[in-house]
C-alpha cells in the first residue's frame, strides 16, 4: 500500500457492512453516508486512483454509495428487495 495514503475507516465500514449482509443472504442495494463520511470516502478514492472524479454517487460491485447531505445516522442502507416469481 501506497505510504502515503492511509487507511480509511470509511472503507473499511462501507466493505464489512456489504460482506456482513451478503454473508447472511441479504445482499446491499444502496448505501447512504452522510457528508463527512462521504467526504472521507471520497478523498479516499480520488487518492488512490486520482484519474477518477467522484461526485454523489460511486458504484462499486453493483452498489451505489451515495451522499445524504442531510442524514444524521453516520451511514444507512437498503437491502435488494427480492422478486416473487
Amino acid at each position: 500500500m501506497d505510504d502515503k495514503i492511509k487507511k480509511n475507516i470509511v472503507v473499511d465500514m462501507v466493505a464489512d457492512c456489504i460482506r456482513y449482509y451478503k454473508n447472511q443472504g441479504n445482499p446491499i442495494k444502496t448505501i447512504k453516508l452522510n457528508n463527512s463520511r462521504f467526504s472521507m470516502l471520497k478523498n479516499y478514492i480520488e487518492a488512490k486512483r486520482p484519474d477518477v472524479q467522484v461526485d454523489n454517487k460511486i458504484i462499486f460491485a453493483d452498489i451505489e454509495i451515495l451522499l445524504d447531505k442531510f442524514a444524521i445516522q453516520t451511514m444507512t442502507w437498503e437491502f435488494i428487495t427480492p422478486t416473487i416469481e
